[in-house]
Parts: C-alpha cells; structure tokens; sequence
C-alpha cells in the first residue's frame, strides 16, 4: 500500500524488487487533495507516483474511498483525468465504524458510486466498486474502513516512508 507521498521510496522498491503489486490511495482530485487529507500535500510526488506505477510494468491499482463531504461527479472527473490511462481504479465504500476517529461522515450510496464510475471509463481501463457487494469492506484494506482515522493517527509514519505492508 502507499499514499504516494514518497515516489524516491516506491521507485527504489520497484527497482530493487521488492514489490509485485502497489495499490495507491487516490484521496481526491488535486484540487481537493489538502482537504481530504487534512494536511498540505506536494501534489507533484503524488503525480510522480501515479506515474511512476502507471509506467513500471508491475501491478497495480489505484483507489479511492468516496465519502458524500469529499467526493463529487467534478472531483471524480478530475481523478480520472489525473491517472489518466491507468489499468485499474476503486472507488470504495466509506464505512463509519468504531475504529474512527471523527465521525459523522456518509457514504456515497451505491448508484451514485455506479454513475462515478461510469464518469471514468474513458479514463481508465477498469473501474469497480469496493465494499458495495454485500456492505462490507474487507479489513485488510485500512484506507477503505476509516480513512480519516488512519490519516490522523498514522500520518507521522506516512510522511516518513509514504509506504505501509497492509499489516
């Protein structure tokens, strides 16, 4: 998993070896980015990233976590526009669970994330829907359950290596 923040790292992975697969978090679209992450973001590391995977020949995909206050049909549009020619592309569902540590937030209901993704096929080869098959998200995908949890109490960490295991 990476945020993208640290492309030198995900490129020297990618180089070494050391990495088959990347899944990056697409937060927003870049005007919306600081918002949504809650923090100033160089913006230019996260293009470098996406463009870094788009072109390293390993797996990948993007995704993002679409929550009713972040996430519209002009932000989405953005998105697609940004990593333009990506292979792969989530939209997940925002689940509000106790694990959070703000709440309040809503999900972006299954049709409206079903007209999202329609808004981005010409952008990207495949785009799916995560978490709204039977209203579960798995656990192993932190950015998905509770995203403005793991921003806050992450987020030292993040900045360090911009890389997590997923454990």
């Amino acid at each position: 998993d990476s945020n993208g923040w640290k492309p030198n790292l995900l490129e020297k992975l990618i180089q070494e070896k050391l990495v088959d697969y990347v899944a990056m978090d697409i937060k927003n679209s870049p005007s919306n980015y600081p918002k949504t992450a809650g923090t100033s973001i160089d913006l230019l590391s996260i293009d470098r990233s996406i463009k870094l995977l788009q072109n390293s020949g390993i797996g990948y995909e993007f995704r993002t976590t679409i929550m009713e206050e972040f996430h519209d049909e002009e932000a989405i549009k953005a998105i697609g526009q940004w990593i333009h020619g990506a292979k792969r592309y989530y939209l997940q569902k925002y689940e509000d669970r106790a694990g959070c540590l703000e709440h309040g937030f809503h999900p972006i209901s299954k049709e409206k994330a079903e007209k999202f993704a329609s808004l981005l096929r010409d952008d990207v080869e495949e785009v799916s829907l995560r978490g709204y098959e039977w209203g579960q998200i798995s656990e192993a995908v932190h950015g998905g359950i509770c995203p403005i949890a793991y921003r806050r109490r992450h987020l030292a960490n993040l900045f360090d290596t911009g890389i997590s295991t997923g454990k």
